[in-house]
């Protein structure tokens, strides 16, 4: 079994099958009780209606006064485990942000081993058209070599809601270059080409086996969505502003869409 939707209330693992998790805002709980946890951490996270593509309800995550750059405002799921291939989509809609500051961040989703470390990220940024999502792979043949293999898009203007899919593959061992992360904005179609690649140094594929002290393996054992860690220019900014998150869904393979 590749996929299945499941409402808010029951996120969930197919053993054995293709399909991690899916997560539809579909019942209008009180709070998104399908993820591991929940923490809101100097901001609110909401359950509310109308979803974003038919379905009833959404996520709305927002910095509230008082906050500091430590406020985590998301929601998590462990039900990854040791994911050598990994594959997610959501819906996001930043349209209640204000005008953006070019110094202006926040990260909205990102990948984890157990003790945090980051295996990819995806961050709102402050852009000349408003917000772009800047991210990375951890990697061990980056560009600047500081372990981050570095990619950025724009979220197009007039498009309320951004269809944002990527798909994180490890490398088959220390030495190769075959891992990949690969990115699809609003994309179209059964299985389109991808909007976007993060590359290594040389335009080679990610060196991703381990990270950056060579020893501490790569996988994905956990990954959070919301606002996570917001700076402080972020903060001065769109306090009270919220961004909704739908139809979250993960799997170890095959395009998602939508």
């Amino acid at each position: 079994m590749n996929n299945q939707s499941k409402p808010i209330a029951a996120i969930f693992l197919a053993v054995g099958g293709l399909c991690l998790s899916t997560v539809s805002f579909a019942q209008c709980p009180a709070s998104p009780t399908a993820w591991t946890s929940t923490t809101q951490t100097g901001g609110t996270i909401v359950v509310n209606t109308p979803g974003y593509a038919s379905t009833t309800c959404k996520m709305v995550a927002t910095v509230t006064p008082g906050a500091t750059e430590a406020a985590q405002v998301r929601v998590r799921d462990e039900t990854p485990a040791g994911e050598i291939r990994y594959r997610a989509k959501f819906l996001m809609n930043a349209n209640g942000l204000g005008v953006a500051a070019s110094n202006a961040r926040v990260k909205i989703f990102n990948g984890q081993i157990p003790n945090g470390s980051g295996v990819f990220q995806l961050k709102l940024t402050g852009a000349a058209s408003g917000y772009a999502v800047t991210g990375f792979a951890s990697c061990r043949n980056s560009t600047e070599n500081d372990g981050r293999c570095r990619f950025s898009f724009p979220l197009p203007a007039g498009d309320l809601v951004h269809r944002i899919e990527l798909e994180w593959v490890k490398a088959t061992s220390d030495a190769a270059t075959d891992g990949t992360l690969r990115y699809w904005v609003n994309a179209a179609g059964a299985a389109p080409a991808p909007t976007g690649t993060a590359f290594g140094a040389g335009g080679a594929g990610l060196r991703n086996f381990n990270f950056q002290d060579g020893v501490t393996a790569q996988a994905v054992d956990q990954v959070n969505l919301g606002l996570i860690r917001p700076n402080l220019n972020y903060i001065s900014q769109e306090v009270g502003n919220g961004v909704g998150f739908d139809e979250f869904e993960s799997r170890r393979q095959t395009y998602i869409g939508g």
